[in-house]
C-alpha cells in the first residue's frame, strides 16, 4: 500500500477532484446533446471521427499560366518536405496549391486538405489526420489513436502513418496559427518526414520557420505574367485589343482577383480598358465601383456572409434573414453576388474570399452588422449539435460584436466547464479577463470573478482562485445580492475542502448555508448540505456527516435519480470510514441501479468510490474492473481531466500487483494530461508516480532525475507540502 504521507498528500488531492460532491458537472444542455449524438450512432458509442468529418479542397476555377511556380513548389517540397507558399490575399495562393494537389492526385499522393482557424490547437490538428490517414496493414489505424491517451505517442503515431504512406498535406491559412503545441509540432517536422510532403499557404510566416530556412523553404508569390493576365481575362469575356489588355495587365498588377473583378465591372459596361493610365487601380476601387452595382438585399446578404469569417450555408442565411427577406429573395441575392465573383456558391454552400468579406465590413452601418451578429449567434445556439469549446467560442464571437457583451460574457461563463474539460483554461481566462476590463455592471463583474475562480481551482491554481472568489463576493456585497453573496461562500469553501482544511471548508459552508435557507433555495440548500456532509466525513465525524446526508435526503424529489444516487454515494462513504464494507458497497451498488443505462458523471462517481473502496481492501480485480468502467464513462462524456485521475489510479492499482510496464503507460499518459491542463498541483503528483515505479524497477536513477524535476515543479508552484513530500521519496 502507498504510504500515509502520500494518502494525505495525492489522495486528499484526487479525492477530493473526483468524489461526488466536488465534481464540476456538466450543464444538462450538455449532457443532454451528447447522449443524443451516441444515441443516434446506434451503438450507445460515438466515433470520434464524427467530429471530423473530410475538409473539402476548394474548387479549381479556371487556371493560367503559373508553369514557373508549380514546377518550383513541387521541387522544393520533394527536397525539403515541407514549403510554405506565401503571398498577399488574393493573389492565387489556393488556386496554386489545388492545381498542384491534383497534379499530385493523379500520381497516386494521398491529398489532404486542412483549413486552420484561430482557435486551432494541436490535439483538433492531429485528430483530424488520425481520422483521415490510413495505415496500409491496418484500416482502423485512427480506433488505434484515439485509445492512446499519451499525446506524444499520438504524436509518433501520426508521424509513423505519414512516414509509411505517400500523403500531401495541404494546410491552408497558416498565418492563424497561435497555438503553442502546432508550432513545436512543425519545427520538427520535416526533419522526421521522408515519404510524404506538406505544402503550408498563408500570408505570412508562422513561428515555426526559422528565419535561416526561409530562403530554401518559403515561396514568394507574386502577380501573373502578362500573357497568363490576359488569358483570364479573355476567358472572362473581355473582347479588347492586345495593347488594351495589357494596360489592364499592368494597371492591376498581375493580381487574379482584381482582374476577375475587373472583367465582371467592363462586361456590365463600369469599366473602360483603354481609358489612360494615370495611377495603379486598387481592389477596393474595383470592389467599390462592384458595390454601388448592388441592390440593397444583395449588400445585407453579403454583410451576413462577411461576418462569418469563415465558409456558411443558405440555411444560416435562410435563418438569419427569416423576417426580412423570402427565400426567393435571398436566392436572387445570392446569385448576383456569384455572377459578380463576390462569392462561390453551390449546393446551398457559399465560400466567400477574405477580401471581399473584409470590404463588405468596412462599408456596412455598424448598427445593421450588430444586429447581423446577433442573429447569427442565436443561430449557432440552435444548430451546434456539441457544445465544444470552438462552438462556445464562436457564439461568444458573435454576441460580443453584437455590441451585447453582457450577453457574451453570460453565455461564455456558462459554459466555463467546457473549457475546464477540454483543456482550453489559459484561453477561456484570457478571453474573460480581457472581457473584465469593458465590464461596468458589478453583478456581470463578480459573475466573471466566480468563473475565472471555477476555472482557476479546476486546474489548482488555489491562489488565483481565492482571489477572484473575494473579489466576487466584495462585489456582490455592494450590490446586496444575497445569492451571490451566499455562492462565494460556497465557492471558497469548496477550495478549502479541496484542500482538506475542513474546519475554513464548514465554516464558509454554513455562512452560506444560512443565506441560502433565509432565500429559501432549495437546490442550493441540498448542495450545501452534501458538501457539508463530505466535509465532516473529512474529519470522521460521522454523526454529523450522516445529519447533514439525512437532510438533503428530505430534500428531493423522488424522480431526482442523479440526486439520490448521491445521497446513497455519502452513505457509503459514511460505512466505508466505518470499515462496514459490505453496507458500503450495498448502498454504492443501489446508486448504480437507480442510475441504470445512464452513463453520466454520477455514475462515473459511483464507479470510481467502489474501485478506491476495493483497492483499499486489498481487491485488486476488483479496483480494475470498476476503474476502467470509470475511465470509460469520463472518456464517454469528454471529461479529459478526470479521465487522466482515474488514469493514475489504474497506474497504482497496477503498480501494487507488480505489473510495472502498465503502471508506467497509466502513470506517464496521466502525467502528460495534466501537463496539457497545465495543473498547478497534479502534474508534479503524477510526475511522481512515474518515478516511483522507476524505482521499483530499479532503474534508480531516472527515478531520481523524475524525483528532481517533479520537486522542482512543486517549489515552482509554491507547493511546499507536495515538494516536502516528493523530497521524502528521492532514492
Amino acid at each position: 500500500m502507498l504510504s500515509n504521507t502520500l494518502n494525505d498528500v495525492i489522495v486528499g488531492i484526487v479525492a477530493s477532484l473526483v468524489a461526488g460532491a466536488l465534481l464540476i458537472f456538466i450543464s444538462k444542455h450538455l449532457l443532454k446533446q451528447r447522449k443524443d449524438s451516441a444515441e443516434s450512432n446506434g451503438k450507445g458509442k460515438k466515433d470520434p471521427c464524427l467530429q471530423y468529418p473530410k475538409q473539402q479542397m476548394p474548387k479549381l476555377w479556371p487556371f493560367f499560366g503559373r508553369d514557373e511556380e508549380l514546377t518550383l513548389l513541387r521541387n522544393r517540397l520533394f527536397a525539403y518536405n515541407l514549403v510554405l507558399l506565401k503571398g498577399i490575399g488574393g493573389i492565387g495562393k489556393t488556386q496554386l496549391a489545388v492545381k498542384l494537389s491534383e497534379d499530385l492526385a493523379r500520381e497516386n499522393h494521398k491529398v489532404i486538405w486542412y483549413e486552420f482557424k484561430k482557435t486551432t490547437n494541436l490535439d483538433q490538428f492531429l485528430d483530424y489526420l488520425a481520422c483521415h490517414l490510413e495505415s496500409p496493414n491496418d484500416k482502423s489505424s485512427h480506433e488505434q489513436y484515439f485509445r492512446q491517451k499519451d499525446p506524444k505517442k499520438r504524436e509518433r503515431m501520426i508521424l509513423n502513418l505519414l512516414n509509411k504512406g505517400h500523403y500531401a498535406l495541404f494546410l491552408d491559412d497558416v498565418h492563424f496559427i497561435e497555438n503553442k503545441g502546432v508550432d513545436e509540432f512543425f519545427s520538427e517536422f520535416g526533419g522526421k518526414i521522408r515519404k510524404s510532403i506538406c505544402l503550408l499557404i498563408g500570408r505570412r510566416s508562422p513561428n515555426f520557420i526559422k528565419e535561416e530556412k526561409k530562403s530554401d523553404i518559403v515561396i514568394q508569390l507574386s502577380g501573373l505574367k502578362e500573357k497568363d493576365s490576359i488569358k483570364l481575362l479573355e476567358h472572362k469575356g473581355i473582347c479588347e485589343c492586345e495593347a488594351s489588355l495589357n494596360k489592364m495587365h499592368e494597371k492591376l498588377e498581375g493580381h487574379p482577383k482584381a482582374l476577375e473583378l475587373a472583367a465582371e465591372l467592363y462586361k456590365k459596361g463600369r469599366l473602360d480598358v483603354n481609358r489612360p493610365i494615370s495611377e495603379k487601380l486598387s481592389i477596393d476601387e474595383l470592389f467599390g465601383e462592384i458595390y454601388c452595382q448592388l441592390s440593397d438585399n444583395t449588400k445585407r446578404v453579403a454583410t451576413a456572409i462577411a461576418i462569418t469569417k469563415e465558409d456558411t450555408n443558405q440555411e444560416a442565411l435562410i435563418d438569419v434573414f427569416q423576417n426580412d427577406l423570402s427565400e426567393k429573395q435571398l436566392e436572387t441575392a445570392l446569385d448576383s453576388l456569384h455572377q459578380w465573383s463576390l462569392i462561390r456558391y453551390e449546393n446551398g454552400n457559399i465560400s466567400s474570399h477574405s477580401l471581399a468579406r473584409d470590404y463588405f465590413l468596412n462599408k456596412a452601418h455598424l448598427p445593421y452588422v450588430k444586429e447581423l451578429h446577433k442573429k447569427m449567434a442565436q443561430w449557432y445556439e440552435r444548430t451546434c449539435e456539441v457544445h465544444t469549446a470552438e462552438d462556445v467560442l464562436k457564439i461568444y464571437y458573435h454576441w460580443e460584436s453584437s455590441g451585447d457583451l453582457h450577453d457574451a460574457v453570460e453565455k461564455l461563463i456558462s459554459f466555463d466547464e467546457v473549457f475546464t474539460m477540454q483543456g482550453y483554461c489559459k484561453e477561456f481566462i484570457r478571453i474573460l479577463q480581457k472581457a473584465a476590463e469593458k465590464i461596468n455592471d458589478y453583478v456581470l463583474l463578480s459573475k466573471v470573478h466566480s468563473s475565472l475562480g471555477r476555472v482557476m481551482t479546476g486546474i489548482h491554481d488555489y491562489n488565483g482562485a481565492v482571489n477572484h472568489y473575494n473579489e466576487s463576493l466584495r462585489l456582490f456585497q455592494l450590490c446586496r445580492n444575497d445569492k451571490g453573496i451566499a455562492q462565494s461562500y460556497s465557492n471558497l469553501a469548496k477550495i478549502f475542502l479541496e484542500k482538506r482544511q475542513w474546519d475554513k471548508a464548514i465554516e464558509n459552508y454554513e455562512v452560506s448555508l444560512k443565506i441560502f435557507e433565509k432565500l429559501n433555495d432549495r437546490e442550493n440548500i441540498f448542495k450545501v448540505h452534501i458538501n457539508l456532509a463530505d466535509a465532516w466525513l473529512g474529519i470522521e465525524n460521522l454523526e454529523k456527516a450522516t445529519e447533514h446526508a439525512e437532510i438533503s435526503q428530505e430534500l428531493i424529489e423522488n424522480n431526482e435519480i442523479e440526486k439520490k444516487a448521491r445521497i446513497y454515494n455519502v452513505f457509503a462513504s459514511i460505512y466505508d470510514k466505518k470499515e462496514n464494507y459490505e453496507k458500503a458497497e450495498e448502498y454504492y451498488n443501489e446508486s448504480m441501479r437507480i442510475l441504470g443505462k445512464s452513463e453520466n458523471e454520477t455514475k462515473a462517481e459511483t464507479c470510481d468510490c467502489l474501485g478506491s473502496m476495493h483497492f483499499r481492501i486489498g481487491n485488486l480485480e476488483k479496483a480494475l474492473e470498476y476503474y476502467r468502467e470509470c475511465e470509460r464513462l469520463f472518456k464517454g462524456i469528454a471529461h479529459h481531466k478526470n479521465t487522466a485521475i482515474i488514469w493514475w489510479k489504474l497506474g497504482r492499482v497496477y503498480m501494487m500487483k507488480g505489473q510495472f510496464d502498465p503502471a508506467l503507460d497509466y502513470f506517464k499518459k496521466s502525467k502528460d494530461e495534466m501537463k496539457r491542463f497545465e495543473d498547478l498541483e497534479l502534474y508534479p503528483l503524477f510526475m511522481a508516480g512515474e518515478a516511483e515505479v522507476y524505482d521499483k524497477k530499479g532503474d534508480h536513477d531516472r527515478a531520481r532525475n523524475l524525483y528532481s524535476e517533479a520537486r522542482e515543479k512543486a517549489e515552482e508552484k509554491g507547493k511546499r507540502n507536495i515538494a516536502a513530500y516528493i523530497e521524502s521519496k528521492l532514492p
